[in-house]
């Protein structure tokens, strides 16, 4: 009799609703507040994910315009558009790869992203890029090589490139001070500073500073986001220019096209 009275007790022990009911709300809540996060993390995660394919484009860019490649065949697969205005005029020039405009290889993309800020023309002339820097709409050459189909270019992750370079070269104090107490009178240190101020001069045009700016997200209507990467290094060496053939509207126009040479010094 004991033992059937404990059986009929423990058979009625169960959840009541209210129990079952507050467990449900405590799960609820738990559910809301992870859907709540999960937006936030998805979109760290993609952040990540672009700043880490703008960093590796970016030291490939930086590596492909201080050696001068020309041998980049695979580059205009990611390339759609370069845009500059510099020509010894102010001149547009929009490059288009579905269109009339077009350009044969990857030597021509990095001698077009090596145009110089400004430099002086045969003439003594100063010609400077008046429009800004030459600016190129990339698709990210890193990251999964499915996104680099084709097919898939409008959906792969995608940024405006902006390229300057300009001439430069910091000369210490000492190359032009001849105004100090202990240079007045010693021919030693005079023609010591005057030696060390014409070695200056031949190293000033073999030394530039290039800086490579990334900015995204790229609209539909080539306008960017605020998000953006900026990269620089000093490029030292000989700048050599070749003028190809480049196809603008239908005409085929002579064009310059600047490689850097680490190797030759032209001063």
């Amino acid at each position: 009799m004991r033992d059937l009275n404990r059986y009929r007790r423990r058979a009625r022990a169960a959840f009541t609703m209210i129990e079952i009911a507050i467990c449900i709300a405590i799960v609820a809540f738990a559910m809301v507040a992870i859907l709540g996060v999960l937006p936030a993390g998805l979109l760290v995660q993609k952040s990540n994910r672009e700043d880490t394919l703008v960093s590796m484009d970016g030291a490939f860019f930086i590596e492909a315009i201080r050696s001068g490649s020309r041998g980049l065949v695979d580059l205009t697969n990611s390339v759609d558009w370069i845009q500059l205005t510099n020509r010894g005029m102010s001149l547009g020039l929009v490059t288009n790869f579905s269109g009339g405009n077009q350009l044969l290889g990857g030597g021509q993309i990095i001698g077009l992203l090596s145009t110089p800020r400004y430099f002086v023309a045969a003439n003594g002339r100063c010609v400077t890029n008046l429009a800004g820097p030459v600016r190129a709409k990339i698709h990210a050459l890193s990251g999964s090589a499915i996104e680099r189909s084709p097919s898939l270019k409008d959906f792969s992750f995608s940024y405006i490139l902006e390229s300057e370079i300009v001439p430069t070269f910091s000369v210490p104090p000492a190359y032009t001070n001849f105004t100090g107490t202990d240079v007045a009178g010693n021919t030693n240190i005079i023609e010591a500073r005057s030696n060390l101020w014409a070695q200056a001069n031949r190293l000033a045009g073999d030394c530039y500073e290039l800086r490579i700016t990334m900015r995204w997200p790229v609209r539909p209507d080539n306008t960017v986001g605020g998000e953006k990467q900026t990269f620089r290094a000093l490029l030292t060496g000989g700048m050599v220019t070749n003028t190809d053939v480049l196809r603008v509207n239908g005409q085929n126009l002579q064009w310059s096209y600047y490689f850097f040479q680490p190797s030759m010094y032209g001063h």
